[in-house]
């Protein structure tokens, strides 16, 4: 893809995959998980089949489908932010997309509406206030792209949005923003910019809230990495901000708000989770394939304190949390720094539809997760109680005839709810029912923020 350059490759449309691409889709997987600033026990957790929510520190959990905000056929992980009221920001291909009832009703924040919100970040100390990076692409006759790109700005928890820089950089595709709560002025943005052979990553800083931006070069090795993302900003020290390369990780840190980096930490894969402790002087970062590291903010220096696979990590006062493989655990917490963690969930436990009111996620999530199963062979839909059955013969109910569909194992299970909301017996067989046919209609999607989008030529295929 490097060859093609950033701006070449995008003539015809933006696709968002991993590395690498698979065309049968992706597992289930937890990747990203947001503590309400204002309540700890309200947890949201991104997965590759929509988002679960907390409202007990992790006890329990309720489902919000894609289709409650956003397009299933996205191909993508929002970003996602919790600002003070507990309005949930899912920033997405179509939108930035807003819950102000902790998932239950949703809309486009129309002030954001024809811009990709490719970004979120809530402000650490003023958590009324978020700023997302937003852009819109335009295509010349030659067949180049370019993008009129803006950090917009929320001063009501996601109700109002105006810009808060003129456009970036044209040239470049940015895709992470972040502030510092340390200087309610500094905001940083990066991503990759140039044509073909000058492709590179940069990093944009501005000290004035966005009414300007200067470029840093992110010194990125050509040969193992082709982007670097933003990870985090010292909450303390505004001028200390930590990026992580992809897709094989180094850890980036610069005292001087990018004019210079250092290399502490380097992986053998990718750096899928990255957190610092509330005071920042203790750095957390892992990944599937090197486990979780733990540093001292002050000297840089890493010791490995577990081999378990990290998928995202994020810390409320003491507790470190971790997304991990659902073998291990889909999300997990420690209170030793990482050393060993207790799970809090395991996809099979995570049935439930969200507990809203009617005609709100709860209606279209209970609506869309029965049709969805109704396509698994070997089932059938009890219409007297709303459950899913094995068939005497193992065939493919009528409704699910297509040869085209996924297969799933004889003698499949899935508890469905009642219509129109979550029924007292919806059990994991549901969310593994759907998952089922998730894991084979989406393609691999890049995670934003543990791992964030990336874009894909339409001629090379997913």
């Amino acid at each position: 893809m490097r060859g093609r350059g950033l701006l070449g490759v995008l003539s015809s449309s933006i696709l968002f995959a991993s590395t690498p691409a698979r065309a049968n889709g992706r597992f289930p997987a937890t990747n990203q998980l947001v503590v309400d600033p204002s309540d700890a026990n309200v947890l949201v957790l991104r997965a590759t089949f929509g988002l679960l929510v907390s409202r007990d520190a992790g006890q329990s959990w309720g489902w919000i489908c894609e289709s409650a905000f956003g397009s299933p056929d996205s191909e993508e992980d929002p970003a996602v932010g919790v600002t003070a009221n507990g309005t949930i920001l899912a920033a997405t291909y179509q939108g930035m997309a807003t819950s102000s009832d902790t998932g239950c009703a949703w809309a486009f924040a129309s002030d954001l509406s024809g811009w990709v919100s490719a970004d979120v970040a809530v402000h650490p100390d003023n958590p009324d206030h978020a700023v997302s990076l937003a852009w819109q692409q335009h295509t010349d006759d030659a067949g180049l792209s370019t993008f009129e790109t803006h950090v917009f700005q929320t001063l009501d928890d996601g109700l109002h949005w105006s810009p808060a820089s003129p456009s970036i950089d044209p040239t470049a595709l940015l895709q992470t923003v972040d502030v510092a709560a340390s200087d309610p002025n500094r905001i940083y943005a990066c991503g990759v910019h140039g044509i073909y052979e000058t492709e590179n990553a940069a990093l944009y800083v501005s000290r004035d809230g966005g009414s300007t931006f200067v470029e840093s070069a992110v010194p990125i090795d050509p040969k193992l990495e082709s982007a670097a993302y933003i990870a985090a900003v010292d909450p303390q020290n505004a001028d200390r901000i930590y990026l992580r390369t992809w897709p094989i990780s180094r850890l980036l840190v610069s005292d001087d708000a990018g004019q210079t980096f250092s290399a502490p930490l380097s992986f053998a894969g990718e750096m899928q989770g990255f957190a610092l402790s509330p005071d920042g002087t203790t750095i957390y970062a892992g990944g599937p394939d090197d486990g979780l590291w733990v540093g001292d903010a002050a000297t840089l220096s890493f010791t490995q304190v577990s081999s378990t696979a990290i998928q995202c990590l994020a810390t409320a006062g003491t507790r470190l949390y971790a997304c991990s493989d659902d073998t291990v655990f889909a999300l997990g917490q420690s209170n030793d720094e990482g050393r060993s963690f207790t799970p809090l969930l395991h996809l099979a436990s995570a049935s439930r539809v969200v507990t809203c009111p009617p005609a709100t996620s709860a209606s279209v999530c209970a609506v869309e997760a029965p049709s969805l199963c109704a396509m698994l062979p070997a089932c059938e839909i009890d219409a007297s109680d709303g459950f899913v059955e094995p068939t005497d013969s193992g065939t493919r109910p009528p409704e699910a005839s297509s040869a085209s569909l996924p297969s799933a194992p004889a003698g499949c299970a899935c508890a469905l709810p009642a219509v129109g909301v979550p029924s007292a017996r919806t059990s994991g067989a549901l969310l593994f029912g759907w998952l089922g046919l998730a894991a084979a209609r989406h393609r691999s999607r890049k995670r934003m923020r543990t791992a964030p989008r990336r874009r894909q030529s339409t001629a090379g295929g997913i």
